[in-house]
């Protein structure tokens, strides 16, 4: 593949963004207007042509001028694009933002992109870290005093069924039952914990047992997690690219959005009561944003020193998941936000399999 950029400019900004303009040769640009026509005559129906039989200049009337050179103008950034990122040796994370700035038959094509840059990182020791954190891991022990009140939990939610079971509203049954003295909620006996598919209150127990030790477990591993990624992000000391905090706000503010639609909620609900604009809730989240999008960009660097990449299929699998349940949603976007996340969890992975090599 020929490379046929020109009046190549890049300007880097002070937030890690760059500015790269260029121009397609107007050779170039010809050839590719002729691939469009060709590629385009393959996809139309004129009567009495055969498909993929159509004259150059009967495709070029039958379409317009203007498709054909958008289609070749896609086909142009198609294969210089890679070119360019290559032989200018620029490191883009995210997806660029393209626009054509003059173009026509005869001419080049000039354009520009707006793209993030990858910033330099420099890995600290990161098995060392990840030894320190992940490796402590404690065997949970679950007291009389935890079961007790979480079954006293339990009776008090089943008192509360019961009650709107009887007639009362959610609000009067909440209220009724945090009041009621502990002797007087309903019991956890057989017949109850029958219902929820076990043998006794006895076997209930002892599941309950085990989940509240696998709780403390998952929290005490979370922690771990977080104190990894806080002492990474740390001794990295990352310049954080502020498109890439931005991205991260966004995230979060879907997000924010997705869980009060669970509780009933919209944004546009909860900014009115709460008298907040959505800029408030960004500032409020900053902090929170440059965290996540520095643990990415460590998730990231790791991946490829270590070769780690989630598996295509996977990816494909809930991307198609989001985007089938996701009004308007961006297919490229969900595609990127579903492999960092799963990227990020076989980085942790590693780092948890390297915590355990080293006690």
């Amino acid at each position: 593949m020929a490379y046929h950029l020109i009046n190549i400019k890049i300007t880097k900004g002070s937030d890690g963004d760059a500015t790269i303009t260029a121009e397609v040769a107007a050779d170039a640009m010809s050839a590719y207007r002729v691939h469009a026509i060709d590629q385009l005559g393959k996809n139309i129906k004129v009567p009495g042509f055969r498909a993929g039989h159509i004259p150059a200049n009967v495709v070029v009337k039958t379409v317009g001028e203007a498709t054909i050179m958008q289609e070749a103008a896609e086909i142009a950034m198609t294969e210089q694009y890679p070119q360019l990122i290559k032989e200018e040796k620029l490191s883009i994370i995210g997806q660029p933002n393209v626009s054509i700035t003059d173009m026509g038959e005869g001419k080049g094509m000039a354009f520009s992109i707006t793209a993030t840059l990858l910033p330099e990182i420099t890995l600290p020791d990161y098995k060392k870290i990840a030894a320190k954190h992940l490796g402590k891991r404690t065997e949970q022990t679950v007291t009389d005093n935890e079961v007790t009140e979480t079954l006293t939990h339990l009776r008090r939610e089943r008192a509360k069924i019961e009650k709107i079971e009887s007639g009362s509203t959610p609000e009067t049954a909440t209220k009724e039952t945090a009041e009621m003295d502990t002797l007087a909620l309903p019991p956890i006996d057989d017949t109850f914990t029958k219902t929820l598919g076990y043998d006794s209150a006895e076997v209930f127990t002892e599941k309950l047992k085990e989940n509240i030790k696998n709780e403390k477990a998952n929290r005490e591993y979370e922690k771990a997690r977080i104190a990894t990624i806080e002492e990474l992000i740390k001794e990295a000391n990352i310049k954080v690219p502020t498109s890439l905090i931005q991205t991260e706000l966004e995230n979060m503010e879907s997000q924010f959005a997705h869980d009060l639609a669970h509780a009933g909620q919209t944004l546009d609900q909860y900014l009115a009561d709460t008298k907040k604009k959505k800029d408030d809730l960004h500032k409020e989240w900053e902090g929170g944003a440059k965290k996540r999008a520095a643990m990415q960009l460590l998730m990231r660097e790791i991946a490829i020193k270590e070769e780690i990449t989630p598996d295509p299929n996977q990816v494909q699998q809930e991307v198609d998941h989001i985007v089938s349940h996701t009004k308007d949603a961006n297919p490229d976007s969900v595609r990127n936000y579903v492999a960092a996340g799963l990227r990020t969890e076989l980085v942790f992975r590693f780092l948890e399999s390297i915590a355990k090599e080293e006690k």
